[in-house]
């Protein structure tokens, strides 16, 4: 299969380097994606992601401004609508990043991220064969970031940029799970970025973890198989998915590039549920 075959080339959105970075958020907002290509002309000189934002409003103290340019990152990877989606799935896993510029004779002409790629892998894992009854303890993280409900928010925050992941789940003392927060949920909260300009430092400081949280959160058990556990992401499309013990009690986080990095290792269709993961993290750096 060719990457022509996945990307994404509707309402396919990018900014400039010179464009300030409450633009993009906007952009991003709007339009519903976590990744903006960055544009000088018609060649990528940049990826500005989701993850981006969240990094520099930590560091800025809630601000969105600067331009583009100064938090994207450069010289993005990138990849032809005729390379192989396998290649493209193993650059996202070794470069551990969350999309993929499409670009044909220096323009761009798509998007492929994670998710999308996902599906591919899915669709060859659920052939049968012994890769359909590993479990997805073969793949999760199992120290993942936890915050209590009353923590301040940008506690949250803080973890997420020093660990460099996108989720912190909230767990109460016998952690049993009672929601989850994402770097998306975080920006909700905020609101309107151009508003957010506005704010005073301390009343994003009075903000705690359960008020921003969600509370529905979509599981998965640790003996579930993985191949179940992949059609879940495409499915429901999140990003991370926490994994509980028959007690709802807290034992891990999958993401989806964990099952993408599970389903290209090489030996997984000979592994049992009793196989531990090497992968470092679970919520991979986007772009």
């Amino acid at each position: 299969m060719k990457v022509k075959e996945l990307m994404r080339t509707r309402n396919l959105v990018s900014v400039r380097p010179d464009d300030d970075l409450t633009v993009a958020a906007q952009i991003m907002r709007w339009a519903g994606v976590r990744h903006l290509p960055v544009l000088e002309g018609t060649e990528v000189v940049g990826v500005l992601t989701e993850r981006d934002l969240l990094r520099h409003r930590a560091e800025a103290g809630g601000q969105d401004d600067g331009p583009v340019r100064t938090f994207m990152t450069r010289s993005p990877e990138v990849v032809s609508p005729e390379d192989d989606v396998a290649a493209a799935c193993a650059q996202l896993v070794a470069r551990k990043i969350g999309c993929l510029p499409v670009v044909d004779s220096g323009k761009l002409v798509g998007i492929v991220t994670t998710t999308d790629l996902l599906g591919s892998q899915l669709a060859a894992s659920l052939a049968p064969s012994p890769a359909t009854v590993t479990r997805v303890e073969v793949a999760m993280k199992r120290d993942p970031a936890t915050v209590p409900p009353y923590a301040p928010l940008l506690e949250a925050v803080g973890i997420m940029v020093d660990r460099d992941v996108r989720h912190v789940l909230v767990v109460d003392d016998n952690r049993k799970l009672l929601g989850i927060v994402s770097d998306r949920d975080v920006r909700t909260a905020i609101g309107d970025p151009l508003e957010a300009l506005r704010q005073e430092l301390t009343e994003l400081e009075e903000l705690k973890v359960a008020t921003v949280m969600t509370t529905d959160v979509i599981t998965v058990r640790d003996d579930a198989r993985l191949s179940d556990v992949a059609r879940q992401f495409v499915d429901e499309r999140v990003g991370a998915l926490p994994v509980v013990d028959a007690r709802q009690r807290l034992v891990g986080l999958v993401s989806y590039v964990d099952v993408i990095r599970a389903l290209l290792a090489p030996g997984a269709e000979g592994r049992d549920g009793g196989a531990r993961s090497s992968a470092p993290d679970a919520s991979p750096p986007a772009g």
